[in-house]
């Protein structure tokens, strides 16, 4: 097995002394481009009832991101191949979208209506669950920024460093990550929010 580029090694020490600390996301981001060079990263918590929460999002193109409170959190989520990972339990790790998405997916009500507004070409996600029926899903994307889908090289990256973005995601999720900073981070879906 190829070992990860010095720049994704340096990166990844930089999120770990992050965690529980302002700008840990801007890190992850780094972390992230170092490995698979995404033009945009959204981080959603999926829950079984209502649409997922926008925990953090950062893009090139601002279309990538035009529709998302609009069209995907007022509905069309639902209709996500993501979501249907949620749904079905899939277990933690990383599903690209053209592995998971069903066989007429161009022509699907979902990708007409949504998916092709936002030009993205490409998507690598990560899958984690802090706790029962709420998923986290950091999904990288390529969109018409770098106009091209992300080399095998780059999803191999991805698919090593799984289980470290579930055990980062994991921490910030669960009790002990109050302990860095005092404050607590809450993965329920926004019912305490609300």
């Amino acid at each position: 097995m190829q070992a990860l580029p010095n720049l994704a090694e340096g990166r990844l020490a930089e999120a770990i002394t992050r965690l529980g600390r302002d700008g840990f996301e801007a890190v992850l981001w780094e972390l992230f481009l170092a490995v698979a060079r995404p033009d945009n990263l959204i981080i959603l918590a999926y829950r079984d009832a209502g649409p997922p929460l926008v925990l953090y999002r950062r893009f090139n193109q601002p279309q990538v991101f035009a529709e998302l409170d609009r069209t995907y959190l007022a509905g069309a989520f639902r209709l996500d191949p993501y979501f249907d990972l949620h749904l079905q339990r899939a277990p933690d790790g990383l599903y690209r979208l053209r592995d998971i998405a069903p066989d007429a997916f161009h022509r699907s009500r979902y990708f007409i209506e949504y998916y092709d507004q936002t030009t993205l070409q490409d998507e690598l996600t990560f899958v984690v669950w802090p706790e029962a029926g709420v998923s986290l899903n950091l999904c990288l994307g390529r969109d018409a920024t770098s106009g091209r889908a992300f080399l095998p090289a780059e999803a191999e990256c991805c698919q090593r460093l799984a289980p470290v973005v579930a055990a980062l995601a994991l921490y910030l999720a669960s009790d002990e990550s109050a302990f860095v900073t005092g404050q607590e981070f809450i993965i329920d879906g926004g019912w305490t929010a609300a």
